[in-house]
């Protein structure tokens, strides 16, 4: 498509949201962002307890620019790091290592196992390394990387005036994800398939069937509410 490789709409779109006081944010955020969606995109990364999205220290995500609309919108990428707690409020934040908090993205606990940290990262105050891992090069002078945080995701979950959107969004994932059992059936056809290609999966699914319903129960319950 032509000027598909243009990178503008993006660059004023930060240039604005770096100008723009929080009235501004609220009243014109629409004009630039797809908020239908950025909403369900939020409401996601929340319902499987994502703490490594577009404000998680791997900044992963992608950016979508509808030239038919002139909108932005967020898409999800690398899900490898979801479902580490169960009880994730709505209206927190999650962190890599379980937990969450207000609009802080970071680790909490210990690494999961296997988990290195990038060069340059330094751990947060209080915590320490797991047994038998090392700090990577560069590490103690905690220089060259982020723990996360992202600024347009930040202020959207920190706003009144798009509350009410991404309450309807999380309840509407909360109801198709979860309150269905899509989420459970999910896990029986993948232990499924990795069976009939000679795994045993039964262990692993027992263990994500688990979380996937304690998921379901405290959500629930923080939904009643």
């Amino acid at each position: 498509m032509e000027g598909s490789s243009d990178a503008q709409p993006l660059i004023d779109f930060l240039e604005w949201m770096s100008g723009a006081d929080d009235a501004t944010f609220d009243a014109e955020l629409g004009d630039w962002i797809d908020v239908a969606s950025f909403a369900q995109y939020t409401a996601f990364q929340n319902l499987v307890a994502n703490g490594d999205d577009m404000s998680g220290p791997g900044q992963n995500y992608y950016l979508w620019y509808d030239f038919d609309t002139g909108l932005i919108s967020i898409l999800t990428w690398d899900v490898d790091l979801t479902l580490q707690s169960a009880d994730l409020a709505p209206d927190e934040t999650a962190s890599i290592g379980g937990g969450g908090g207000m609009g802080g993205g970071g680790f909490g606990g210990e690494l999961p196992e296997g988990m290195e940290l990038p060069e340059g990262m330094e751990l947060p105050e209080g915590m320490e390394m797991p047994e038998g891992m090392e700090m990577p090069q560069g590490g103690e002078d905690g220089g060259g990387f982020s723990m996360g945080g992202n600024e347009l995701k930040e202020r959207f979950l920190a706003s009144e005036a798009f509350q009410d959107e991404y309450d309807s969004a999380y309840q509407e994932m909360y109801d198709a994800l979860y309150a269905s059992g899509a989420a459970l059936e999910a896990v029986e056809t993948a232990q499924a398939a990795a069976e009939l290609s000679g795994g045993d999966a039964a262990a692993s699914a027992e263990s994500l069937a688990a979380i996937v319903q304690q998921r379901t129960d405290f959500l629930a319950e923080a939904l009643a509410q």
